[in-house]
């Protein structure tokens, strides 16, 4: 019988085996001569011969001295890391990195080595220090066993894993280019959804709303099962590049990022509708500048079929209402500017007050304009709305009621219509008792209807208000 040949140490350490048992069977000599018999022979036992001496096994050689110190190595660093002494951990797994690049043939050793290293230093929040390790991990494992191997895929993942990891602490650390390059490195290795979302949210807060949208169509391919997610994730987007085209007087631009956000994320109509009103409200705003009042009017209109009771809309609508009322007051067109002051005043209650101060101007400027062609009694039409409609300046404008009574009384005194003149006189004084022409223009009447003793009277009211004017006494 041949002897067992030896097994080399370092094959037997590339399966992690540290020492060889072999057995050995002897058989004995009449065992070893027995032959099985045929058909028509003698089955009878042939006579004994000299037994021969087995042969001497020798025993399995055990790990050379290199071998051991690196066996050694990694049992302490694996003793260390369970008692979380890293320090310790990682000095006994870089040795044994050393012993197993230096000492042995078999790439098993240094996988094994580089494994425990990194592991230790990921478990330290080291994703630098553990990267090159997981490299050159993977490198050897594509050359032992193949890309479609499940420990190279395995490997891949822990490194897809410490990119996307590196890249949260990147973020929370401020590193935002650094970050977008780890989130950019784990996708090149695992591309996954979460990696393309969280790589999105990086963009989207550098307001690259472009590559964002890209990143998060990406990730709602690779899981369709949360693309709702996702979509709503895009409307976001849509949403926040609309608002800069908005600021950058883009409204068209604006309008449609919205209309895009509304259907990914119907849940979210009421949000974009409002931004919607804003971006509309905008660009009415800029057509009023322009004096495109119809076509601001239309967008209004449309701001309003959004939401009939969004504050910012009834307010920039009643501020088109006012402006307009202003430029047809200026032109002339008293009427339109009545009824643009009237809508601003229904539309925006907020400012009533300051539009009747405007609507309470338009009565006054068209009842000075009707007086001045001679009619007088629409223009104290004009002057009592005006007193009518701005409460809070109705003192000052029934002192100009007063003022055209007086003028009135003016023109009936000089066409000898001394009654009315007299009327108009008291319907003055009655609004403004200190109005000391009145008084005097009453005298007048008075001493022309033969009534000297109210002439009197009223000549000396008139001089007590004003020393220097003339009377009829």
């Amino acid at each position: 019988m041949k002897a067992i040949p030896e097994m080399n140490w370092k094959h037997a350490a590339e399966f992690g085996l540290t020492g060889f048992i072999v057995v050995a069977m002897a058989m004995s000599p009449a065992l070893a001569q027995r032959k099985y018999p045929t058909s028509g022979t003698d089955t009878s036992p042939t006579p004994s011969k000299k037994p021969t001496k087995s042969p001497k096994i020798k025993p399995a050689p055990t790990p050379s001295a290199p071998v051991k110190r690196w066996e050694d190595s990694l049992e302490k660093g694996k003793a260390a890391r369970s008692k979380n002494d890293f320090p310790e951990a990682e000095r006994q797994f870089g040795e044994a990195v050393r012993l197993a690049e230096t000492d042995t043939k078999s790439s098993q050793p240094l996988i094994e080595s580089l494994t425990a290293l990194a592991d230790t230093f990921f478990a330290q929040e080291k994703y630098t220090e553990a990267e090159p390790l997981w490299l050159k991990v993977l490198d050897l494992k594509r050359k032992t066993s193949g890309e479609q191997n499940p420990e190279t895929t395995a490997v891949q993942k822990k490194i897809g894993e410490l990119y996307g990891l590196r890249a949260e602490a990147r973020t929370k650390a401020g590193l935002i280019e650094e970050a977008l390059l780890d989130y950019t490195r784990a996708i090149e290795v695992v591309p996954q959804a979460t990696l393309y979302g969280n790589r999105a949210d990086l963009k989207a807060a550098r307001k690259e709303y472009d590559g964002a949208l890209a990143d998060f169509k990406k990730a709602a391919e690779l899981d369709r099962e949360n693309a709702g997610f996702y979509n709503s994730k895009i409307a976001g987007i849509f949403a926040a590049r609309s608002t800069g085209k908005n600021n950058a007087g883009d409204y068209e631009g604006a309008l449609a990022d919205l209309k895009q956000a509304i259907e990914l994320d119907p849940a979210s109509t009421k949000v974009y509708g409002g931004m919607q009103v804003n971006v509309l409200v905008n660009r009415a705003v800029v057509e009023i500048n322009n004096g495109d009042y119809d076509r601001a009017l239309t967008t209004f209109n449309q701001a309003l079929q959004l939401d009939p009771q969004n504050p910012a809309t009834t307010a920039r609508l009643g501020e088109l209402y006012e402006n307009r009322g202003t430029i047809n007051a200026n032109n002339g067109d008293y009427e339109a500017a009545l009824a643009d002051f009237g809508r601003a005043q229904q539309v925006d209650p907020a400012r009533a007050q300051t539009i009747a101060r405007r609507l309470a101007t338009v009565y006054l400027n068209r009842g000075t304009a009707r007086a001045n062609n001679g009619d007088y009694d629409s223009a104290l039409s004009d002057f009592r709305q005006a007193v009518e409609v701005d409460p809070a300046n109705a003192p000052a404008n029934r002192n100009k009621l007063a003022d055209l009574y007086h003028q009135r009384a003016v023109f009936k005194f000089n066409r000898g219509d001394f009654d009315t003149c007299i009327a108009d006189c008291t319907a003055a004084l009655d609004l403004n008792p200190k109005l000391a022409v009145g008084y005097a223009r009453r005298a007048f009447a008075y001493q022309s209807k033969n009534r000297i003793k109210e002439a009197k009277a009223d000549s000396l009211k008139a001089k007590e208000l004003d020393s220097g004017i003339q009377t009829p006494f």
